[in-house]
């Protein structure tokens, strides 16, 4: 595997977000590398609460973004990775990772899915201002509508169902 000194983690708040930066706190293991763990708030101004809102987009965006902050935090806290620096961007899902990635200017971005669609060997993340490469970890998405699906796909299959 490379050498790498600065790796950025895009994660989502939750069970898989967790794996993936555990994951990425395990790529940064060794001497001199920094770990930042990145989520990426994907939220639009259309709350259609305009007329009864006391806060202007900014000021909600900045409430977010410490609620988001201190969540990151914690999950930091959790892999053993305390001293990784957090990150959260508002660019929207197109464009959120390419913001983080100028902002940290890491060497490798981790980011997980529930396949590696063929990216498990690293590749290149180019966005403007930035290029660096990529990783996507495999993750399973997990919670009660995952499980819920997976039952109803499951009670689905061919020969799983009694014939009336």
């Amino acid at each position: 595997m490379p050498r790498y000194h600065r790796i950025l983690a895009v994660v989502e708040l939750g069970r898989s977000g967790r794996e993936v930066a555990r994951r990425a706190w395990e790529m940064a293991a060794g001497p001199d590398v920094r770990l930042a763990i990145g989520h990426v708030a994907d939220w639009g101004l259309d709350l259609g609460a305009d007329d009864f809102c006391p806060y202007t987009p900014q000021e909600l965006e900045a409430r977010l973004e410490r609620v988001i902050a201190r969540k990151l935090r914690t999950l930091a806290s959790q892999i053993g990775a305390a001293e990784a620096a957090t990150l959260v961007s508002f660019a929207g899902a197109s464009r959120g990772i390419g913001a983080l990635a100028r902002r940290w200017q890491p060497d490798l971005v981790v980011v997980g899915g529930d396949a590696d669609h063929g990216l498990g060997e690293a590749t290149e993340l180019s966005v403007p201002g930035w290029r660096c490469e990529a990783r996507v970890v495999p993750v399973t998405a997990s919670g009660l509508w995952t499980r819920t699906v997976r039952q109803v796909v499951d009670a689905l299959r061919p020969g799983r169902l009694a014939p009336r």
